[in-house]
């Protein structure tokens, strides 16, 4: 019967099993017999998956990597292939994007006026953000580099970090069409004008939320580039105003086109997966036009406007379009499936082959 020293007994006696000692006897040591700092799980990489090429890593993505030899760039892409890389990743990336919608808040108090305090909001939380960002060999264009869209961690991190700001935008929609029904039945309108107004309004607010976010991320750029050119804090400031409200204005009517697409249908089983392609299509569209729509208003700003950044913008906007197009149809998914639940505790779903489309 082989023998085994327990923890207690060390303790009471003063021995220790040493992992030479184990050799020699022939007893061998259970991983739960190790120290902890020493139990390094073994993980291998996902069945299908290989590391990138280093002919596939650009030369932007090369020099923004400490060190960049080819061994070093070989591991960091065979990492990112384990399924603990893209948690991280996605770790990162919603943490990123919850720290930046606290940066938001700072922009918009210097739109309202309070430019002081919202200028130590902005900078505190922008700060914290940039330890977050998205690691060097998964940033740039998906147009330049397609690679990237083979690498977990990239999907991982711009899933992840786009979703508060598509909840921050579909949150407050969602909460106005609830007290817009509570509202209508309260002073007695018809059940016809009730869901009529409420269809109108969820995705009013919710484009209108999302509007604002984009404008916050407007009035960050024109106003660096009013301090850049010369402009007085007052003056860089007036212009990023004006810049904010006028791509406020186009992403709220971008927002909400998208928005009435994913929330207001309601339809039976067999056109549940159409509207969920059509809803990814049109959400994918409508957060593509929007960064060239932003290039256009920046560009306005300039003495000596050109053509270049906004052709730029559009091929970077290439980046978030299958992101937006998974973020559309679980947005779809999901309301179809809040309606059906809704049917049911109603006293019987109003779904089926002859539903509404």
């Amino acid at each position: 019967m082989p023998l085994r020293l327990r923890p207690e007994d060390e303790q009471s006696s003063g021995l220790k099993l040493r992992p030479e000692d184990g050799q020699s006897s022939g007893l061998k040591l259970r991983p739960e017999d190790k120290p902890r700092s020493e139990r390094v799980p073994t993980i291998p990489p996902p069945v299908g998956l290989k590391p990138p090429k280093l002919a596939e890593f650009t030369p932007e993505q090369i020099a923004k990597v400490p060190d960049p030899t080819a061994e070093n760039l070989t591991k960091m892409a065979t990492s990112r292939l384990n399924p603990p890389a893209a948690m991280q990743a996605a770790a990162r990336g919603l943490t990123h994007g919850s720290l930046g919608l606290a940066e938001s808040v700072g922009t918009g108090l210097q739109y309202v006026g309070a430019v002081d305090l919202g200028d130590k909001v902005e900078k505190y939380w922008g700060e914290k953000a940039k330890a977050f960002e998205a690691d060097p060999t998964i940033q740039g264009s998906i147009v330049k580099n397609p690679a990237l869209l083979k690498d977990p961690s990239w999907w991982a991190y711009n899933l992840a970090e786009m979703t508060p700001s598509f909840a921050a935008a579909l949150v407050p929609g969602l909460a106005a069409g609830k007290y817009i029904k509570i509202g209508g039945q309260a002073l007695k309108f018809a059940p016809a004008t009730i869901n009529w107004l409420a269809k109108i309004g969820t995705p009013l607010v919710a484009g209108l939320s999302g509007g604002a976010l984009e404008g916050a991320n407007t009035y960050k750029v024109a106003r660096d580039m009013g301090v850049k050119s010369g402009l007085s804090k007052d003056e860089a400031h007036e212009q990023a105003r004006i810049a904010a409200s006028q791509m406020t204005a186009a992403s709220a009517a971008l927002n909400a086109i998208s928005f009435g697409k994913m929330l207001s249908a309601k339809v039976g089983p067999a056109k549940a997966l159409k509207h969920i392609l059509q809803s990814a299509l049109t959400e994918s569209g409508t957060e593509w036009a929007e960064e060239p729509t932003e290039a256009i208003i920046l560009e306005r700003l300039k003495k000596d406007p050109s053509w270049q950044p906004i052709m730029d913008a559009m091929v970077e906007g290439v980046n978030v379009i299958p992101i937006t197009m998974l973020m559309g149809g679980a947005g779809a998914g999901g309301s179809l499936m809040a309606q059906r639940g809704a049917d049911v505790a109603q006293g019987g779903p109003d779904v089926g082959p002859g539903a509404r489309s």
